[in-house]
């Protein structure tokens, strides 16, 4: 039910300038992932072998969105993209091997909350009939990404040059990100009504389209925030216990 009323708040202000800003800009920062996901394959050695799971063992696959849900879609996004973008352009300068690897070990533990926060936030702004496609189409420039990566590390043939020049484009999109607004949906469920009826407007502005009145709007909101409270599940509490769930979603280690 939650879900239904959000979706019928989404599907007033219909598909317009406000959504495809969150598409285009998201769906273009994919583009910048695997030149710095996969740009490590040109540090490693070659090897005469291929390493293989056990018989019947199955590979980790850990959950992330939980963190998106307590500390916000684009608050999430933004941080751990901004430190990605960061790490990623600092690589190319670094003096040694083990600087290298440590940088990488920081970027892959933000690397989950890169995509899956930005999916999600994606997901929250669109209406239900365009959300299967805007799911499947903004992964599509991840495959350009990919084929732009093997060109500029056949013409420049020198793995700091091509970490440097995969990186240095991704600075453009730090601005374009922290523009974005956060997801309505997180804003009501967390409670935070007033900015949550801004971020609406704004996206009827945007999409020249009229909501219900406001007293209509925050009675919903009210009524999705109680639905949401009664099946919200056992947060944890405390610092350590918090610290310890984060490190279980990003990382196979702890």
């Amino acid at each position: 039910m939650t879900d239904s009323k959000f979706d019928e708040i989404l599907t007033n202000i219909g598909t317009g300038k406000w959504n495809l800003a969150f598409f285009f800009v998201i769906s273009l920062w994919y583009t910048q992932i695997p030149t710095h996901s996969l740009s490590g394959t040109f540090l490693t050695p070659q090897v005469p072998h291929t390493c293989r799971l056990p018989p019947g063992a199955t590979p980790y696959i850990p959950q992330h969105n939980t963190n998106g849900l307590e500390f916000g879609r684009k608050r999430m996004f933004g941080i751990s993209t901004f430190i990605y973008i960061c790490l990623g352009n600092c690589i190319s300068w670094l003096p040694g091997l083990e600087h290298i690897l440590i940088f990488r070990f920081i970027m892959g533990f933000f690397h989950p909350a890169v995509i899956d926060a930005g999916f999600t936030l994606v997901l929250e702004v669109f209406e239900p009939k365009y959300r299967s496609a805007a799911s499947i189409l903004i992964f599509v420039p991840w495959s350009f990404g990919m084929m732009t990566l093997t060109g500029f590390a056949y013409l420049l043939m020198d793995w700091r040059l091509v970490l440097f020049a995969c990186a240095l484009p991704s600075l453009l999109f730090i601005p374009a990100i922290w523009s974005l607004d956060e997801s309505p949906r997180w804003l009501i469920v967390r409670g935070h009504h007033n900015r949550a009826l801004q971020v609406l407007q704004k996206a009827a502005r945007w999409n020249k389209t009229s909501l219900s009145p406001e007293h209509q709007l925050r009675a919903i909101m009210d009524n999705i925030l109680e639905e949401s409270t009664n099946c919200k599940p056992v947060t944890r509490k405390g610092l350590l216990p918090r610290l310890k769930h984060i490190l279980h979603q990003y990382t196979i280690l702890f």
